[in-house]
């Protein structure tokens, strides 16, 4: 005889998605460091490009993925994060045009549709399968 499956783990709590304001305020942040590049150079306006261009496609595009431990959740955002920038970068400037605003702009542009995609119904968590202990 067969030991049942069951088909949800209460064992962990749930993944709980990322509120609105989160949503948000990661889409605000690519526009918030382009807003900066127009000011004098200082160490916050680097801190938040930085920041912007390592954290925000990639957490935008973690969104659409299923549920992951949270460091791995951390490494594949950074690491998506660092492939969106060198990609658009290398498009840039193999079109002719490019600037570091433009990267930014299309960046943050990526990132805001991602997060606006993302929050209705795309992304898709299913309950885990694993069989019952004998």
């Amino acid at each position: 005889m067969k030991p049942p499956i069951i088909l949800l783990d209460t064992s962990r709590p749930a993944r709980r998605d990322r509120s609105a304001g989160v949503a948000v305020a990661l889409a605000l942040l690519g526009w918030l460091a382009l807003a900066l590049t127009y000011l004098a150079p200082t160490a916050f306006r680097t801190f938040v490009v930085v920041a912007f261009v390592l954290i925000g496609p990639g957490a935008a595009l973690t969104g659409y993925l299923r549920e992951r431990d949270p460091v791995e959740e951390l490494m594949l955002v950074l690491a998506s994060s660092t492939a969106c920038g060198a990609l658009v970068a290398e498009a840039v400037y193999l079109a002719g045009v490019g600037s570091p605003r433009l990267v930014l702009v299309l960046l943050a542009t990526l990132t805001t549709v991602l997060v606006a995609g993302s929050r209705d119904g795309i992304r898709r968590t299913f309950p885990r399968v694993r069989k019952a202990k004998p």
